[in-house]
């Protein structure tokens, strides 16, 4: 795929990715249209706060932000 830059690729991904009423985790802090573009496909925005981790996401913190609606059956 060919995009004019890195923000459309990722809306371009979200929009082929996400269903409506899906979870979609973001780290924050985060690029201020992430959240729109989740909402544009009407996701729903899960946020993970990495502040206190010096801005570093770990496995645990995304083990712990998935939801029981966020879970696969």
């Amino acid at each position: 795929m060919a995009t004019d830059g890195g923000k459309q690729a990722v809306f371009n991904a979200v929009i082929t990715l996400v269903n409506p009423g899906d979870e979609v985790l973001i780290p924050k802090p985060y690029w201020v249209t992430f959240p729109e573009i989740v909402a544009f496909a009407r996701g729903k925005s899960v946020f993970i706060d990495t502040h206190e981790n010096d801005f570093v996401l770990t496995a645990e913190m995304v083990k712990q932000a998935i939801t029981p609606a966020g879970q696969s059956s």
